[in-house]
């Protein structure tokens, strides 16, 4: 049940591991304000998972902090 966001803004997930963020993808604009779930493939040492606000098309580390982070260790 995430809100939509401004054209300019999309959701994208992470996957920490060695303390270090690694992009898992844009949430398609589609699904925002939808639920949902997703499915991440090899996550063999992954730490945490985590959901941030980026800009449109999303970036190659966090620009802001995570909205939600789920530990996973």
């Amino acid at each position: 049940d995430l809100p939509r966001l401004a054209d300019d803004q999309d959701y994208q997930m992470w996957t920490e591991s060695g303390g270090t963020m690694h992009s898992a993808g844009v949430l398609p604009r589609e699904e925002q304000g939808a639920r949902g779930a997703h499915v991440m493939e090899d996550v063999t040492g992954v730490t945490a998972v985590a959901i941030s606000v980026e800009p449109a098309g999303g970036s190659t580390e966090p620009t802001s902090p995570p909205i939600v982070t789920v530990s996973t260790s």
